[in-house]
């Protein structure tokens, strides 16, 4: 079996610094929101408020863009070793291979589902594959739901995104202009939910591999 220790310290760095992002962009969309409500209430303007608001979330979204690209390039090479790990450790009984581990996030209408299924044999296998040679049965499995947990925040905070983005480009005035700031505070407080359980559903899948591996 490969050691998923450096692929899960990365990652680890990588999504607390997607959680510190999300959090400060919760704060500039509630900023946003209410410089928005403000406007609405016929207050004024401000220029360099304005200015401020827009810098910020153009920073962060940037800073986002690039640990989001780093975390899913780590995150699929995590993915695959722990799926192959499950081959290497003498498990026979394996439905996908390793190889939807990165593909089942590209095919369109497969996305919807395959990289759950795909994680939860990982989750599953890797609890199988742990019982075979450790004397602790049923080691964390009480933790499935994470595999579900993790899935459904990525899927609502994938729609939400999307949505606060098509509402965006199509506002017209302060008070669409202030829903869109609404709908993207709801798609990054769904993005932290699902960066932490991505968080932990990572350190848990690798513990138990790593633990295997040292017993084989």
């Amino acid at each position: 079996m490969k050691s998923l220790r450096l692929d899960c310290q990365v990652l680890t760095g990588v999504f607390t610094a997607i959680l510190i992002t999300s959090v400060l962009a919760v704060v500039s969309d509630l900023w946003l929101a209410w410089y928005l409500q403000r406007i609405t209430d016929g207050g004024p303007a401000g220029a360099g408020t304005s200015a401020a608001i827009n810098m910020t979330i153009l920073a962060l979204t940037i800073v986002y863009i690039v640990l989001f690209v780093v975390c899913a390039i780590v995150f699929l090479m995590w993915f695959y070793r722990a799926h192959k790990n499950l081959a290497m450790s003498g498990m026979v009984d394996v439905r996908y291979t390793s190889a939807w581990t990165v593909g089942g996030f590209f095919v369109p209408g497969i996305n919807l589902a395959q990289p759950f299924q795909v994680m939860a044999e990982v989750w599953r296998g890797s609890l199988y594959v742990f019982e075979q040679v450790a004397a602790e049965p049923n080691y964390r499995s009480g933790s499935g739901w994470l595999v579900g947990g993790w899935w459904t925040s990525f899927l609502v905070a994938s729609v939400l995104g999307g949505a606060a983005r098509y509402s965006l480009l199509g506002a017209d005035g302060a008070a669409q202009l202030r829903f869109s700031a609404w709908a993207m505070f709801s798609a990054h407080l769904m993005e932290i939910v699902a960066a932490a359980l991505a968080l932990l559903l990572v350190r848990r899948i690798t513990a138990v591999q790593e633990h295997v591996r040292t017993c084989l």
